[in-house]
């Protein structure tokens, strides 16, 4: 989580045609980041402190693109995609909220993705 979003767009390329290259098969979990989400932290209340080279740059609006670099996406989640049993184990103003979220802040909570990539298996890997 949260290393690949504060490259460039080309390093992340890089990154991932070579784990794909050298690890066909293994699993990568990694977070992606909106455009709409990049360009918002100047508003955020933490990132608004920090220095402009600590904020994110990369911008993944479909994580789907992501395959041309060889990865497959196998599943993609937003902050919203509680699994069912993990629900009741929440406290009740987090299972409110989450109800609420995906209506009242739909494009913040698309815009933050946590997903499930198989290295090496996409027609370009070893591009």
């Amino acid at each position: 989580e949260a290393v690949l979003i504060y490259l460039d767009a080309d390093a992340v390329e890089t990154v991932l045609r070579r784990l794909s290259a050298r690890f066909p098969g293994a699993l990568l979990l990694t977070d992606t980041t909106s455009s709409k989400m990049v360009d918002a932290q100047g508003k955020h209340d933490a990132m608004s402190k920090l220095s402009r080279e600590s904020w994110f740059r990369w911008r993944c609006d479909d994580p789907r693109l992501v395959e041309r670099w060889g990865p497959t996406l196998e599943r993609s989640l937003t902050l919203a995609d509680v699994p069912p049993d993990v629900l009741p184990h929440l406290p009740v103003l987090y299972r409110g909220l989450l109800r609420l979220a995906p209506w009242l802040l739909r494009r913040q909570v698309d815009g933050y993705r946590i997903n499930r990539f198989r290295l090496g298996v996409g027609a370009t890997a070893a591009a």
